[in-house]
């Protein structure tokens, strides 16, 4: 509402008259009910915006909507720029533009016709055509930046939203990873406990048939060798429900030893040492298979990441703890590219954690290292409550997220940007096709619009219309001459250039009534000065 007070001001200090304080009563209103609809109908208020601008340009002409007079124009960028901003889909004020622009030529069309007949036609098409650039200039320009705003807006959104879905996939993976390796260790105590299960269960059936065991006693070895089958099968059957589909249960109820693993690495090819530091002791059968399972996750790793790169495992026992380190330098030749989930490391850091142990991870000096303390008398961990225990936490040395994500996360950026460059590009060929149909126009009439002086001079004020249009030229200039006299009132008048451009008149200029020629000017090259003054001919 600031526009209406600087127009009266300005009109004031101009001393433009009452027509500026009438402009600036308009602009207050109209401004005020646009503003009062861009709330919930901004394209509302953008067509009441290119209403007044239209109005404007019909009652002034392109040539006079400077300031103050031309705040509809000023009007309908600002709310261009806010339609593009605030709306999702550029249809409605494209709908908008297109109809304005129609409006705009059949106005200018219709407005000429009457007064220079069957040429109106050339000439209002020419005026709607400069009208409707105006307007694509003034609505496009703003509207395209407020639209890029918007989607630039939508496409930091839409990165967000793509970050928070992989962190989401991250956690899930994470957590796959870690029922999985409960699983696996749940098999590893069936396993375990099923066979040691059947060896008592085997010694009791010895007990059982022992012939210097009385009757009642033999009745309760039969019990026990019960009770522990009932408990094998109980514990099979449970252990199966963990175990994930599609996993094949374990040949060997424990894994093999890590030197056999470390030899058989050796013998695939790896470069690979085994040194064994501290006391002779043997450790917990969970803590022996969380050793194996980070040397076999060490030696994976560096096959993997590392190819041709040597690899050291390093295994220090006591009596309290084992502390297991796999090692390998900068690889030999390059690595191909990593194909896995990121759950190798995840399952292995649960592992070890459920043991009571730690894990660590990373880089060190131009190789990586793998590093787990495992004691020998700790209390298993426990899950955390939310699940976002150390195990969901990304692993330097794991494998990178798929390339699909990426992919997927740039797929939105591109259609905003495509819908973009295609309203760009059908703006731009609006333009174009609509400047060079008035330059077309212009060419046109330019073939046949020089009326020659000696026809000029012969001319009557008084003389029958239809008898001057005989001896007119075809066509007539486009649009109105710089430096016009005033018009007899109620009169319409045409204008041709003079057929020498070397002569001292600038342009002619034919007023008529309904049926007679009532003025004839010879405008000369000094109307452009400051003080111009139209040649009459003596008779008129």
């Amino acid at each position: 509402m600031v526009l209406p007070i600087v127009l009266a001001v300005s009109a004031t200090a101009s001393g433009l008259g009452p027509g500026a304080w009438v402009d600036a009563g308009a602009a207050g209103v109209v401004l005020g009910g646009a503003v009062a609809l861009s709330r919930r109908w901004t394209v509302a208020a953008l067509c009441v915006t290119l209403a007044a601008a239209l109005v404007q340009l019909a009652v002034r002409g392109p040539g006079d909507s400077g300031f103050p007079f031309g705040w509809p124009l000023v009007a309908t960028a600002l709310f261009g720029y806010l339609a593009g901003h605030r709306l999702p889909r550029a249809r409605p004020v494209l709908l908008a533009a297109a109809g304005a622009a129609a409006v705009a030529v059949l106005g200018a069309v219709a407005r000429q016709v009457v007064p220079r007949g069957a040429f109106g036609v050339l000439a209002g098409l020419h005026d709607g055509i400069v009208v409707a650039l105006a307007l694509l200039l003034m609505l496009g320009v703003p509207w395209m930046a407020g639209r890029y705003r918007r989607q630039h807006a939508e496409l930091a959104a839409a990165g967000w939203q793509r970050a928070e879905l992989l962190e989401r996939q991250q956690r899930i993976a994470a957590e796959q990873a870690r029922l999985r390796e409960r699983a696996r260790i749940a098999q590893d105590m069936h396993d375990s406990l099923g066979h040691e299960l059947s060896l008592v269960a085997l010694r009791a059936a010895a007990l059982q048939v022992a012939p210097d065991l009385d009757e009642r006693h033999r009745a309760a070895v039969r019990e026990l060798r019960s009770g522990i089958a009932d408990a094998t099968e109980r514990l099979r059957d449970i252990i199966g429900v963990l175990r994930p589909d599609g996993d094949p249960a374990p040949a060997a109820p424990t894994p093999e030893d890590v030197d056999v693993l470390v030899s058989r690495a050796r013998s695939s090819g790896l470069v690979v040492e085994l040194h064994r530091t501290g006391e002779a002791a043997e450790p917990p059968a969970a803590v022996e298979r969380a050793v194996h399972r980070v040397v076999q996750e060490g030696l994976t790793n560096a096959a993997k990441h590392a190819p041709g790169a040597a690899v050291l495992v390093l295994l220090e026992q006591s009596a309290g703890a084992t502390a297991v380190t796999v090692s390998n330098g900068p690889p030999s030749a390059p690595a191909p590219a990593a194909s896995g989930g990121r759950q190798g490391l995840v399952g292995l850091r649960e592992r070890v954690r459920l043991a009571g142990g730690t894990l660590r991870s990373g880089p060190r000096g131009s190789g990586f290292e793998l590093a787990a303390v495992l004691p020998h008398r700790a209390a298993p961990a426990r899950a955390a409550a939310d699940g976002t225990d150390d195990a969901s936490l990304p692993d330097s040395g794991e494998d990178p997220p798929p390339a699909t994500t990426g992919a997927a996360r740039h797929a939105s950026g591109r259609r905003i940007r495509r819908g973009l460059r295609r309203t760009l590009v059908g703006l731009t060929l609006a333009g174009s096709t609509a400047v060079v149909a008035a330059l077309g126009i212009v060419a046109l009439t330019g073939l046949g619009n020089r009326l020659d002086a000696d026809i000029y001079e012969g001319l009557r004020v008084g003389e029958r219309r239809a008898a001057v249009e005989r001896r007119l030229p075809p066509s007539q200039i486009v649009g109105v001459p710089v430096a016009e006299p005033p018009a007899p009132r109620g009169a319409t008048c045409r204008y041709y250039w003079p057929s020498h451009a070397g002569d001292d008149t600038l342009y002619y200029r034919l007023c008529f009534d309904e049926h007679h020629l009532v003025a004839k000017d010879a405008v000369p090259r000094e109307a452009l000065s400051p003080a111009p003054a139209p040649r009459r001919p003596a008779d008129s």
